[in-house]
């Protein structure tokens, strides 16, 4: 068993045909149209892109903000308890503390803290909840991404060291997003950013 093709989401499909035939060496005269409007491209390993497009192409490189809405209910944890209710004593009767005399202060009683794991009208709602999803690419949002998504990526080896160091300069003069360089002994190593913003690593070891 072989691993023969990667499919990626793409808001432009010539667009990104363009960028992994002149980066990456997939052959345009491959690429094969199909009724979803996916496009299928080979290189000369016989790999397959297969590039289909959608509206907005992204990484699961985002992270999105939704906010749960809150059970209605009896109050819970987080809510912000009701004031103390106050009572003011009964009059009081004839006698040596009766009519006349100054009454007691009025009695304040503080309810007790609401029940754990409920929440209802007066809560303060939760902090909203973060998830990782399919929202904008990373040069969209510009915030650190989590690192489960940020090690997202797809890598071709490189025949030698030379090699990966001189695309990467290719790379810089045309202004391609170069994410991280590494040039050690035993690892030279770059990742750049498609057009979608998807993470491209071009290696080679020993």
């Amino acid at each position: 068993m072989r691993l023969r093709h990667l499919g990626l989401p793409v808001r432009d499909h010539d667009r990104s045909l363009a960028f992994y035939a002149r980066w990456f060496g997939f052959d345009p005269a491959t690429a094969t149209p199909y009724p979803d409007g996916t496009v299928i491209v080979r290189n000369a390993d016989g790999f397959d892109l297969a590039l289909h497009p959608v509206a907005a192409a992204t990484p699961a490189s985002a992270a999105t903000t939704t906010t749960q809405p809150l059970p209605t209910g009896p109050l819970g944890l987080g809510t912000v308890p009701p004031p103390p209710i106050t009572t003011n004593p009964p009059p009081l009767p004839a006698g040596p503390t009766g009519l006349g005399t100054t009454p007691p202060p009025p009695i304040t009683t503080t309810p007790p803290p609401p029940p754990a794991g409920l929440t209802g009208p007066g809560t303060t709602p939760p902090p909203p909840i973060t998830t990782i999803g399919h929202a904008a690419a990373p040069r969209h949002l510009g915030t650190a991404l989590a690192p489960a998504v940020e090690f997202l990526h797809f890598g071709f080896a490189a025949v030698s060291a030379e090699a990966v160091r001189e695309l990467h300069g290719r790379l810089l003069a045309a202004g391609v997003d170069v994410i991280e360089f590494d040039d050690e002994p035993d690892l030279v190593s770059l990742k750049c950013l498609d057009p979608d913003g998807w993470r491209v690593e071009v290696y080679w070891e020993p």
